[in-house]
C-alpha cells in the first residue's frame, strides 16, 4: 500500500514540553484548554461552511433528582435539595456524567451575584475609571424577542430529525427585520469548580458548549410547526479583541396551550420566568484561523 502522508508536527509554543523522566514530551497547556482543542479538532469538518461557536456559561452543577413513586415525600425533598452538589473535590474537575453519578448543569446567577457583576463591569469600563485600572473594551445593547418553533430539518435542508428554529426579532432600533436561525450543538464539557467557600460570592461551574449556528432564510411558521417557547432578552455585550462578555436579563414563557403556527393577540402564556444568565463567546473569525493554522502544521494560538 502507498505510505501514509506524514501528520504535520504541531508548532504551536505549547504543544510540546520539556522531556519528561518516562521520555515523553506533553504539553504545557492546561488540561481543560487541550479537551477543548480536542473536542475542536474532532468537529473541524464541521466548520467548512459554517464559523464554530465556542460559548460559556456560567451556573451551577446539581445532582440529578431520583425518582419518586410517593408524590408527598418527592415535593418534600425536592424543596430540600441543594442548591448545588457537594461533590468530594476541592479543585477544578471535569465531568462525565456515568452510571451511579448523574447531573446536571443549571445555568444563571442569581439576582444579587448578577447585580454585582453587572456593576462592577461597568465601574471597570466606564470612562471616569483611571486608565491604569479600566479595561478597553467595545460595548453594545440589544432587547429581542425570540420565538422557538419545532420543525423537521429536512424541510430546511437541516441536520435530520426534530429541530428547533430561532426567530429572533429586535424590540428596539430602526432595524426591526426577524431572523432565523438553527443552533447546530455539537459538544459540551461541564467544569466543577470545586466544593469550597468562593473568593468573592459564591463558587459557581462553567459549561463550554461547542455548536454552530446556520440561519433558515424564508423560514415563516406555519400550522404544522409547534410553537415551543417565548424568550425576551435584555442583553449587554462587552466586546474584547478576541472574545465578548453577554450579561442578560432573560423573561422565558411557553403558550399555556398546544399551539402551532405564529403566536396570535389572542394567545395566552405561562407566567414568565426570568432568569440572569452570562456567557462568554471566543471570537469565530480568530478562533477558525488558529485552528486551521493547527491543523495544517503552521504556527498557531489556539491555546492562548
Amino acid at each position: 500500500p502507498p505510505p501514509q502522508p506524514r501528520r504535520p508536527e504541531p508548532q504551536g509554543v505549547l504543544d510540546v514540553g520539556p522531556t519528561t523522566l518516562l521520555a515523553e514530551r506533553p504539553p504545557l497547556v492546561d488540561p481543560i484548554v487541550l479537551e477543548l482543542g480536542r473536542m475542536l479538532e474532532e468537529h473541524a469538518d464541521k466548520f467548512d461552511s459554517s464559523d464554530p461557536e465556542v460559548e460559556v456559561r456560567l451556573g451551577v452543577i446539581r445532582q440529578k433528582e431520583a425518582k419518586h413513586t410517593d408524590k408527598a415525600t418527592a415535593g418534600r425533598e425536592s424543596r430540600a435539595f441543594p442548591s448545588r452538589a457537594k461533590l468530594p473535590v476541592s479543585t477544578e474537575a471535569l465531568l462525565t456524567p456515568r452510571e451511579g453519578f448523574g447531573y446536571r448543569f443549571a445555568p444563571g446567577l442569581s439576582p444579587e451575584v448578577f447585580v454585582a457583576l453587572s456593576e462592577r463591569l461597568d465601574r471597570m469600563s466606564s470612562e471616569k475609571t483611571p486608565p491604569e485600572q479600566r479595561i478597553e473594551c467595545g460595548q453594545r445593547f440589544e432587547h429581542t424577542n425570540d420565538l422557538y418553533y419545532q420543525v423537521d430539518g429536512a424541510e430546511w435542508g437541516l441536520p435530520p430529525g426534530t429541530q428547533r428554529v430561532r426567530v429572533s426579532t429586535p424590540v428596539e432600533g430602526k432595524e426591526r427585520k426577524a431572523q432565523s436561525s438553527v443552533k447546530v450543538k455539537l459538544a459540551s464539557l461541564d467544569l466543577y469548580s470545586g466544593y469550597r467557600p468562593g473568593e468573592h460570592g459564591p463558587a459557581l461551574d462553567l459549561r463550554m458548549a461547542l455548536s454552530t449556528e446556520v440561519g433558515v432564510e424564508g423560514f415563516s411558521p406555519a400550522r404544522h410547526h409547534r410553537l415551543e417557547l417565548k424568550r425576551e432578552k435584555v442583553r449587554k455585550t462587552y466586546h474584547f479583541k478576541a472574545w465578548r462578555l453577554d450579561i442578560s436579563t432573560v423573561l422565558t414563557s411557553s403558550p399555556a396551550q398546544p399551539h402551532n403556527g405564529a403566536p396570535q393577540p389572542n394567545t395566552q402564556w405561562t407566567k414568565p420566568m426570568q432568569s440572569n444568565e452570562v456567557e462568554i463567546e471566543l471570537d469565530s473569525y480568530f478562533l477558525k484561523r488558529n485552528l486551521d493554522a493547527k491543523r495544517a502544521g503552521g504556527r498557531h494560538m489556539l491555546w492562548e
